[in-house]
């Protein structure tokens, strides 16, 4: 419920998560509700850090807002220009992956193309592995290559691609195996390993 809460409270263009709380308030429904008792814990705990992650970097503010502005080298006031998306399909040599949240700072000469983009992928460790579409996405970065938009998410258009992300900003926001955003380590996605 507190997730809730936040949510009303933040700006309608932060409002990403509906999808999410839809599934994680109504146990009958979840998907990992097939799972076993383990990997469902699990399930629900990644997701409830990356609800938690959106969260604190849709409020524009606080530690985990801040310590991405230093890592990436910019004024907090400049990383609170980026709109925040979650769970956007990018298509894949064999498919497509989701990045968990897309920062998208887009231009203001009044065309609103997209300018600077962020990736940001959450694990529940910083030793989790990545997917194999991830993998495939982390590559296309790596090569240089555009990623194209599968599907309308948040604030992200279809129109609004191909993306092209600097592999300086494509992170890995995880945390010990819990859902407690004070715990959580901010490190880059070593695409180049997936060359």
């Amino acid at each position: 419920m507190r997730i809730l809460m936040l949510l009303q409270e933040l700006p309608q263009k932060c409002i990403l998560l509906e999808s999410r709380i839809y599934w994680h308030h109504r146990p009958s429904l979840r998907k990992s509700s097939r799972l076993d008792p383990a990997k469902r814990r699990l399930k629900l705990l990644g997701t409830s850090l990356s609800n938690k992650i959106a969260v604190s970097l849709g409020t524009k503010s606080g530690t985990l807002f801040e310590s991405l502005a230093t890592k990436l080298g910019i004024a907090k006031e400049e990383l609170a220009l980026y709109e925040l998306s979650t769970e956007v399909p990018l298509i894949t040599a064999n498919g497509f992956m989701k990045a968990d949240i897309m920062l998208v700072k887009r231009s203001t000469d009044g065309s609103n193309t997209v300018e600077d983009v962020i990736l940001i992928e959450n694990k529940l460790s910083a030793g989790t592995d990545y997917t194999v579409r991830q993998k495939e996405g982390w590559e296309k970065v790596a090569n240089g290559q555009t990623l194209d938009i599968k599907y309308k998410a948040g604030t992200l258009e279809t129109s609004d691609g191909p993306l092209s992300l600097n592999k300086a900003k494509v992170f890995k926001f995880s945390d010990g195996g819990t859902d407690d955003i004070t715990k959580v380590s901010i490190s880059l996605v070593p695409v180049d390993k997936y060359k």
